[in-house]
């Protein structure tokens, strides 16, 4: 059963129905299944809280994980969404799929619209490395909120200001325990902050009935390959 993540503030224009297969939502899935496991993304007291995304075509357009699934052990694509077009200037995002675009969508979009080299989005909640992270690396500020266009345009502005190229983390100021990672790729944008965790000394939290071998936790040998917990 999916339970709710943030409200969704901007306005979605969704067409719904089944999404066509694609090697790219197993991609998404197997990835964001594992970010489960770690704790990066999940659900607190019924809320979901985390998201995931791949850049799929031309211009701002990419899978997502969907609203509400925060809480699903093991994500699959009918519970993706494919965002095709967006208007942050405006507070609107088509979407397709059987479930609706993240409450977070706005913010990946903006990444996306900064940069053609972006090809990955993640967002995760980690109170420690939030704490850390917070005026180390770029900010926003406390007065954006999730998933509003304001926080959108700040990111965007805050890209452009750092020049912050391919890869990177950002810390949402306005979003405790929030932070965003972009990068070339899905193994990138997860490799950013499972090696955040490991420079800062933090270990990620495991999600209740898991017990993830340590070369899935910072200080293990190695990145995880996603195949290794691929959905049956």
């Amino acid at each position: 059963m999916l339970k709710p993540e943030g409200v969704i503030k901007f306005h979605d224009v969704w067409q719904q129905g089944p999404l066509p297969d694609s090697p790219l939502l197993w991609e998404l899935c197997r990835w964001r299944n594992l970010l489960f496991r770690c704790g990066l993304i999940g659900a607190t007291d019924g809320v979901g809280y985390g998201n995931l995304s791949v850049r799929c075509g031309e211009g701002v357009h990419f899978f997502i994980t969907g609203s509400g699934t925060g809480c699903l052990p093991e994500l699959r694509p009918e519970h993706c969404a494919e965002v095709f077009a967006v208007d942050i200037e405006h507070n609107r995002l088509f979407s397709r799929g059987l479930v609706r675009a993240s409450s977070e969508s706005l913010s990946h979009a903006a990444l996306y619209r900064s940069s053609p080299l972006i090809g990955a989005v993640l967002h995760v909640h980690h109170h420690g490395l939030w704490q850390r992270l917070r005026g180390r690396v770029p900010t926003t500020e406390e007065h954006y909120t999730y998933g509003t266009p304001e926080l959108a345009l700040a990111l965007q502005s805050l890209y452009h200001r750092f020049s912050l190229g391919q890869r990177g983390l950002i810390v949402m100021g306005g979003h405790p325990d929030g932070l965003l990672s972009f990068g070339a790729t899905l193994e990138e944008v997860a490799s950013l902050v499972l090696e955040a965790l490991q420079t800062e000394g933090l270990p990620p939290t495991v999600s209740p009935g898991y017990s993830a071998p340590p070369e899935h936790l910072p200080g293990g040998n190695r990145v995880p390959d996603p195949r290794d917990s691929a959905p049956q």
